[in-house]
């Protein structure tokens, strides 16, 4: 059996209040079912089957058990893949024989090899369940609250789930989208399985929010571009919402740095992939996307300059020459500004764009009926497609890096633009080609934005410090010191510009690898 489902964080108010909200009367069926289940985890001590995917488990439920082997096969778009296999049980003693499918019989009998499975944590919750038939599918919220256990250690859980049992993949996120139109749910990756593991492992229940940097989608030559297409944007969803769940959790600047660049890579794959995946609501979320990557640019220009430029001043220092109090007051800022981000992240417009994101990538939001000519450029192979979006954003470059010793400071931020754009589609499609002919370019384009980092700076000081609401205000000190920053910054940009026109040619004179 296959199971499709998205799971979500919620406290345990809102929890109880869910099968009480308005979207649960309109569509549920039937009256709502509650029960008490006590479900024990079983693995090896090393946890082989945790490493292979799989979950054993034993579930008391009324006066009997079951047996329930769970093996994920994937998590995309936040959606949680697996197959499930049920059967009863006489008592709490697993019995391999018991699992119907072969294959994942197979898969649970090498897992485990001659190590037995033995309990290693248990969880005790009340679920209610209720059926919601809605205009896309039908889809079963399931509401559990209460702990799991692992020796002496506990955490509390509060879970609400969401399985499709009918229908298109769109239900679940239709669903979630119906009972938290104001958001303050969070998605959540993590199976009870998992959270066991790490209850274990780390005495905590809750996943690390340490900042994600972006990954390499694993496309692979010989696939479509659609397959692509839905390698790159679920890569770009997970890096987004990890960062969503850093920025809501820790202080680390590079929280803020991160959820940019995944909204910014984001909207580098809906461009690279426009020709097979263009229409209205791409538009929609690339607009959604450059408003949030907006609200959250903000407090990462103020993370920039305490920690990139105002502290090493300090510690060469220059605390005594206004420094120390335009950090200060850069640092209050700050802290209002990630307070109002917060806010922001954990609202309902948020919560609706990842939602309506994993809806697009999981469901084919993309798919335009009356365009006949769609299904030629969705099956394009994917070298072909990429290497066209390539083409397109080298031209680009090239036209905007025409010149270059004499480009004025607006057009050196249009080449720098669309350089990262460039890069990015490059790291999209870089898998399709042996490394070997990817890394020279890979290396030259890199070389060539470096000059652009100095630049980039002195913009971003400049945005800043000079604004009328901005930080220096009518502090003096803060005055002097935010002088001093734009005045060295102005110089370096200007020495490292000097090396452009020799990077540019060796960045041009470069063999496009996908030609």
């Amino acid at each position: 059996m296959k199971e499709i489902e998205l799971k979500l964080l919620v406290d345990e108010g809102m929890a109880e209040r869910l099968h009480r909200s308005p979207v649960v009367t309109q569509f549920a069926e039937g009256e709502p079912r509650t029960a008490r289940l006590r479900t024990i985890y079983l693995d090896t001590p090393t946890q082989t089957l945790a490493d292979a995917g799989i979950a054993l488990r034993v579930r008391s439920e009324g006066d009997g058990w079951w047996q329930s082997i769970k093996a994920r096969k994937r998590m995309e778009a936040g959606l949680s893949e697996a197959t499930e296999s049920e059967a009863p049980l006489p008592g709490p003693v697993p019995d391999l024989e018991r699992v119907e499918s072969p294959e994942l019989r197979e898969a649970l009998t090498q897992a485990l090899g001659t190590a037995p499975a033995e309990p290693l944590f248990e969880t005790e919750v009340t679920r209610t369940i209720r059926r919601l038939s809605l205009p896309s599918g039908t889809v079963e919220l399931a509401v559990d609250i209460g702990r799991i256990s692992a020796g002496e250690r506990e955490g509390r859980l509060v879970e609400a789930e969401l399985e499709l049992v009918s229908g298109s993949p769109r239900a679940v996120f239709e669903a979630a989208r119906r009972l938290f139109p104001d958001g303050g749910a969070r998605l959540s990756t993590l199976s009870k399985a998992d959270r066991g593991a790490l209850l274990l492992s780390a005495g905590t229940i809750e996943a690390d929010s340490s900042p994600r940097l972006a990954k390499v989608a694993a496309i692979e030559p010989g696939w479509t571009a659609e397959r692509a297409a839905h390698a790159v944007l679920s890569e770009c969803q997970a890096q987004i919402a990890a960062n969503l769940a850093a920025v809501l959790n820790s202080d680390d600047p590079e929280g803020p740095h991160q959820l940019r660049v995944g909204l910014r890579r984001l909207r580098s794959a809906f461009l690279v992939f426009a020709p097979a995946l263009g229409g209205p609501e791409r538009d929609r979320l690339d607009n959604e996307a450059r408003w949030l990557s907006h609200e959250v640019g903000r407090l990462r220009d103020l993370d920039v300059a305490r920690t990139d430029i105002l502290e090493p001043e300090i510690d060469e220092g220059m605390g005594a020459f206004g420094f120390e109090a335009l950090a200060e007051r850069v640092r209050a800022q700050a802290d209002t500004c990630r307070a109002e981000l917060r806010e922001c992240l954990a609202g309902g417009r948020v919560f609706a764009f990842l939602l309506d994101l994993g809806a697009f990538i999981a469901a084919r939001g993309w798919l335009d009926p009356a365009d006949w000519d769609q299904t030629a450029r969705l099956a394009m192979p994917a070298e072909q497609a990429l290497g066209a979006a390539l083409d397109e954003r080298l031209t680009r470059s090239e036209r905007k890096g025409q010149r270059i010793a004499g480009l004025s400071i607006e057009s050196r931020h249009d080449l720098r633009r669309e350089l990262k754009k460039l890069r990015y589609a490059v790291e999209f499609a870089a898998p399709l080609w042996p490394e070997k002919t990817v890394r020279p370019f890979l290396k030259r384009l890199k070389e060539l934005q470096e000059i652009f980092g100095d630049l980039n700076d002195l913009a971003m000081a400049e945005m800043l410090f000079l604004a009328p609401d901005g930080p220096v205000g009518n502090d003096a000190p803060a005055a002097r010191a935010a002088g001093f920053v734009i005045g060295v910054r102005t110089e370096r940009a200007r020495r490292s510009w000097e090396d452009a026109k020799g990077l540019w040619k060796a960045f041009t004179g470069t063999k496009p690898f996908w030609r």
